[in-house]
């Protein structure tokens, strides 16, 4: 690795760039400086030269104080965590996991930073220090292998489109009570597992782009895959349809 190569990892690092990762073999890889300066300059950090480097660490550098926390910041679970605050004095922080639980930290400066203790339980917890309070998201180490949940068995289970799903009544496009109908018989038939898709939200400000492997969030789900006789009286689903028209 040359010296620009280490420059151009350090400022990749600098603004959350992955620089290398482990393939499904687990055999360690390197992102190539070349895809490195394409997505730094995409994030709008030059890399060019020395001189745009210089200029883009300067950018990245983090502000003194509380100001340059970001308002998410992520770890994995059992890992030290580094936060952008400069070397400034040691200070005590309070986390509130995501199951309610909190404890008070306490942060050490470092040579890149300010680093906090190991947290090891996973989830979208609080950390609040001073007058700031911002997320800190901790992924798990590694994913649950079927291995770890088989007990000795051999798993299996069933992948289904939604919308190739059907029952009386569903608009012909399946729905969420189709979805209970087929979870009920693989139950019935020892199934261990149902795998769903397209499940996600579409454009509905956007009618024209309906492509269901294209969601716009992966946080919410796609509403014409309801089916509020579930939830509500066949009296008020009726009203509901005759209303929109669909009835």
């Amino acid at each position: 690795m040359t010296a620009e190569d280490g420059e151009l990892r350090a400022l990749a690092e600098a603004a959350g760039v992955a620089v290398d990762w482990h393939n499904y073999a687990g055999e360690p890889r390197e992102v190539s400086p070349d895809a490195l300066r394409r997505v730094l300059a995409a994030l709008g950090f030059p890399c060019e030269t020395s001189s745009d480097m210089a200029e883009s660490r300067e950018r990245l550098a983090p502000s003194p104080g509380l100001a340059g926390l970001p308002p998410l910041v992520t770890a994995v679970a059992g890992t030290t965590t580094r936060l952008p605050l400069g070397s400034d004095p040691a200070r005590h922080a309070l986390l509130l996991t995501e199951t309610g639980g909190e404890r008070d930290v306490r942060l050490r400066p470092s040579r890149r930073g300010v680093e906090m203790p190991v947290v090891s339980e996973p989830g979208y917890h609080r950390l609040v220090i001073g007058e700031r309070e911002i997320v800190l998201a901790v992924a798990p180490e590694r994913a649950t292998g079927t291995g770890e949940v088989a007990e000795g068995g051999r798993p299996w289970g069933l992948a289904a489109q939604i919308y190739g799903l059907r029952r009386d009544g569903d608009g012909g496009i399946g729905d969420a009570q189709c979805v209970a109908e087929l979870a009920a018989s693989a139950a019935r038939l020892g199934a261990d597992m149902l795998a769903l898709s397209p499940v996600h939200a579409l454009f509905p400000a956007e009618p024209h782009r309906f492509g269901p492997y294209s969601p716009s969030s992966r946080l919410f789900l796609n509403p014409l895959h309801a089916a509020p006789a579930l939830m509500f009286e066949p009296a008020r689903v009726a009203a509901a349809a005759a209303q929109a028209g669909v009835a």
